[in-house]
């Protein structure tokens, strides 16, 4: 009692353990990024397939569909395919254009494209001579990388009348009579082709192509 207390001892340095290093996340946030981006891609996918859907829906009860066969995944040119009628297609739409209906029409999967196939008479001259009905250029789009906007793939009206005002030089009665001799050589390769069938089915379409296709060729 009475005497001093003697110094405290200086603290000691606080014991401290280093944190730990964090891992990098970039994976963790490219993995949410491509979820969020699969995300949208899916309902993107399923937005342009509902809308295909309804169209087709819209558009299966306008006119006959052939044999009334088709689906909205399948489309009703597969059955063509699978009932091997492809190579006869045009031939065997002509037939039931006669026989079940003057317009009918074929669809492509998913409803891509449908095609409507016109055997009456009187339809037929309107939309060829009178009717300015528009061109699907989905085809002709495709066409155009092998055949250049010539007369046979082009959209434009304007255009397609000047190509065809220069070419009608070529079928006037003069150019076409300078041919004859021609046209007469391949016709009768094409009826001796017929009259060496010894009866057997002949493919008529393919037959007028390949006749039309070496008369220009020759011309």
């Amino acid at each position: 009692p009475g005497q001093p207390l003697p110094p405290l001892p200086p603290p000691s340095p606080p014991h401290t353990t280093p944190n730990p290093p964090i891992p990098s996340m970039w994976w963790y946030t490219l993995a949410l990024s491509l979820l969020w981006l699969l995300k949208w891609i899916i309902v993107a996918i399923l937005g342009v397939l509902t809308f295909l859907y309804f169209r087709y829906r819209m558009q299966v009860n306008e006119y006959p569909l052939r044999d009334n066969q088709g689906s909205f995944l399948a489309g009703s040119t597969a059955g063509e395919i699978r009932r091997g009628d492809a190579g006869t297609s045009l031939v065997y739409r002509a037939k039931v254009c006669q026989q079940r209906a003057p317009i009918y029409q074929t669809f492509t999967p998913l409803g891509l494209t449908r095609t409507l196939l016109v055997g009456d008479p009187d339809w037929a001259l309107h939309l060829s001579k009178t009717a300015n009905e528009p061109k699907s250029t989905v085809s002709y789009e495709v066409f155009k990388r092998f055949l250049g906007g010539g007369i046979f793939t082009q959209l434009n009206e304007e255009k397609w009348k000047m190509q065809r005002r220069k070419l009608s030089h070529s079928f006037s009665p003069t150019s076409v009579k300078a041919q004859h001799s021609l046209l007469q050589e391949v016709s009768e390769n094409t009826l001796k082709h017929l009259d060496n069938s010894d009866g057997k089915e002949i493919d008529i379409e393919a037959l007028m192509i390949n006749l039309s296709l070496d008369f220009i060729g020759r011309s």
